[in-house]
């Protein structure tokens, strides 16, 4: 697939209408790989393109767009609610907006968790939540959310 890239890149100039219809096509072929070699691949290139001492800077949230300076999940790349797919103490900086309020309590203190696990001692972890008394209400009531209280 990479040969075939580079073949293109050579022979087709960039921001034509053909460069366009092939790049759709590319990213068509990434969405239709399985879950876990598109994430795998994804950390991958990040990690290819990290510069010595540059800080490894996760996203955890949709709306944003790709950048070369953050690793950037949606959803379906990772699950929130899940194990992180990165081992212990190897995060620098995780980031979220608009995303936790959209789980359960007890998934909200389960990801909270989980970016512990993963970010190295003195690392970032920056969540902004419009509704945090969403968060912080549910699951109170019943018996789940009142363990990790």
């Amino acid at each position: 697939m990479d040969k075939i890239k580079d073949w293109i890149k050579k022979r087709v100039k960039e921001g034509t209408f053909l460069w366009n219809v092939l790049a759709v096509i590319n990213r068509v072929l990434y969405i239709l790989q399985p879950k876990e070699k598109r994430v795998k691949k994804k950390i991958s290139n990040y990690l290819r393109n990290l510069k010595p001492r540059q800080e490894l800077k996760v996203i955890f949230g949709s709306h944003w767009f790709d950048t070369q300076e953050w690793l950037v999940f949606n959803e379906d790349e990772q699950n929130i609610k899940e194990p992180l797919i990165f081992s212990n103490e190897s995060v620098d900086v995780i980031y979220t907006e608009h995303v936790i309020e959209h789980v359960d309590f007890p998934d909200a203190v389960t990801f909270m968790k989980e970016s512990e696990r993963v970010l190295k001692r003195g690392g970032v972890f920056r969540v902004v939540c419009p509704a945090i008394e969403r968060v912080i209400t549910s699951g109170f009531n019943d018996k789940n959310g009142k363990v990790f209280v």
